[in-house]
């Protein structure tokens, strides 16, 4: 039997274990007592190879149906009928791992409970949008939010509006310099692009990292930026999330 194939333990004696063999280990069976694929005779013995030297290592009783496999000679290979067994080396025999069920509803509860906690405790982010902006004289907006000053805003329209942007949250390359250590990306045939950096409570952050969230709040347009500054009201989880993939 090949290395993780799934057996059925009957019972254990010293140092081995009787199994069940799985359906494509062969056994063999004198032919001569087998029509039609059925077992024609009242006990037929069922042995390890092709011939009456091999270990008896089960039988097989009148009417089983047999699938045969290959004939040699007077000898026929097929699947272990029921009733057959095997003696295995006991420490090759591994337990099988439990099966684990994630209940999904549940996780996305937790999630959004965690993203929750971290945006009303003051978590600060900063977006990016694939819209150009729009140009306009001045920065538009009289009240700047906390860590910005006026020199640093572009000069755009709607510095300040509300808006909601979505993306895989992801730690900026040390190798770059931006206005922040966190961003929301976004993964487009592998490529990576960045669509938004997020400014916050850097030991809150890591706790979002990989998770695809959508964000809300008020957005900023800097000079030395091609994407804004988001401010968020409302962080959430996106409940449709695929499969992982890392984000390099």
């Amino acid at each position: 039997m090949a290395a993780g194939t799934v057996v059925d333990v009957r019972r254990v004696e010293g140092d081995w274990a009787q199994v069940v063999p799985p359906t494509n280990i062969g056994v063999w069976v004198n032919a001569a007592f087998v029509k039609n694929g059925v077992v024609a005779t009242d006990r037929l013995i069922v042995r390890g190879g092709p011939g009456a030297t091999f270990r008896d290592i089960g039988t097989a009783r009148r009417g089983a149906r047999l699938v045969p496999l290959e004939t040699v000679g007077e000898w026929l290979k097929c699947q272990p009928p029921d009733g057959v067994t095997l003696w295995v080396s006991l420490p090759l025999i591994a337990p099988v791992p439990p099966v684990v069920v994630v209940d999904r509803t549940a996780a996305l509860q937790q999630l959004a409970a965690e993203v929750a906690s971290v945006a009303t405790s003051g978590v600060e982010v900063v977006a990016a949008t694939n819209a150009a902006p729009r140009v306009d004289s001045g920065p538009g907006t009289a009240v700047l939010p906390p860590g910005l000053v006026r020199e640093e805003l572009a000069s755009v329209l709607g510095q300040g509006a509300v808006v909601e942007r979505q993306g895989k949250v992801d730690r900026v390359p040390l190798a770059f310099l931006h206005c922040a250590s966190y961003r929301l990306v976004s993964l487009d045939g592998g490529r990576v692009t960045t669509v938004c950096y997020l400014r916050g409570n850097d030991e809150q952050m890591p706790s979002l990292m990989g998770r695809r969230l959508s964000v809300r709040g008020k957005e900023y347009w800097l000079k030395a930026e091609k994407a804004p500054l988001l401010y968020p009201d409302e962080v959430k989880p996106l409940v449709d999330e695929p499969a992982a993939t890392p984000v390099r």
